[in-house]
């Protein structure tokens, strides 16, 4: 659900992405891209990624005018360790070759870490992932968002997979 809609694409109409509020006047087009390949809500916009040569993050309001291309990050496909984005507060993390953050707009889109990274999982503002780090091993890490702020937890041989658990 987004913004009391539903935002969706279609492999068999070019990969466009559409919004509906599960009504046919209320269903549109919102931009024709060649490859969505996730999306996830960033605070009042979603991103998402288009991994066509060239693209990049996109984002949206939900509207034909607030879609549009946030930052280029793949002259080519990315090599290895794309995820879906996941929502950690009013930014969006993702892992195409390292892990990223982008709050929709360009000067807010850094990468934060260089090391390979997979499983993002968001808990609360922090997105915690499993990266391989020389020196440290395959691990649990931590980011706050910031470079600085990005670190391992552990040190987990083995490590498949990352879950949020419910607190008391």
């Amino acid at each position: 659900a987004f913004q009391g809609g539903l935002l969706f694409s279609l492999s068999s109409n070019f990969n466009a992405l559409w919004r509906t509020d599960g009504t046919e006047a209320g269903t549109q087009a919102l931009i024709d891209v060649k490859r969505i390949t996730s999306m996830a809500a960033s605070g009042d916009r979603a991103v998402f990624l288009d991994t066509q040569p060239g693209a990049g993050i996109m984002r949206t309001d939900g509207t034909p005018a607030g879609t549009q291309k946030v930052f280029p990050i793949y002259p080519t496909p990315p090599s290895v360790g794309l995820t879906e984005p996941v929502g950690a507060g009013d930014l969006a993390f993702f892992t195409p070759d390292g892990l990223w953050r982008t709050d929709g707009f360009a000067e807010g889109t850094m990468q934060v870490s260089t090391r390979p990274s997979s499983l993002p999982t968001a808990v609360g503002t922090r997105v915690f992932y499993k990266s391989d780090d020389v020196g440290v091993g395959e691990g649990l890490f931590v980011s706050d968002e910031t470079r600085a702020g990005t670190r391992p937890v552990h040190s987990v041989e083995g490590l498949r997979s990352v879950t949020e658990a419910g607190g008391p």
